[in-house]
């Protein structure tokens, strides 16, 4: 049976964050691959969502990460309500971030 999958507020903004900057750095062609890239990356979620590894600052196995180039995707997952919250979106070169 399939999760659903909810964008927070937060890993929304995130990622029109990361393709803005992206499209200032290399040009609109290159942020549009890299923002669909994370958007179809999280789409695994939907099947399979213990498919990233348990982030280790929450040392819950609800919370997870994947990784799609350079960019960490964090989320969580509620059994109960099947659902997959991505919270988060940022560069592995940026210091860990907040979340939730």
């Amino acid at each position: 049976m399939d999760f659903n999958l909810i964008w927070t507020e937060s890993a929304v903004a995130d990622l029109g964050g990361i393709v803005r900057y992206i499209s200032g750095q290399g040009g609109p062609a290159v942020a549009r691959a890299i923002g669909f890239g994370i958007y179809e990356r999280a789409q695994i979620l939907i099947h399979h969502p213990e498919a990233g590894s348990i982030l280790p600052e929450k040392q819950d196995s609800r919370w997870r990460k994947l990784v799609f180039k350079s960019w960490k995707i964090a989320y969580r997952i509620d059994p109960n309500t099947r659902t997959v919250h991505v919270v988060r979106i940022w560069h592995a070169a940026q210091n860990e971030i907040e979340i939730e």
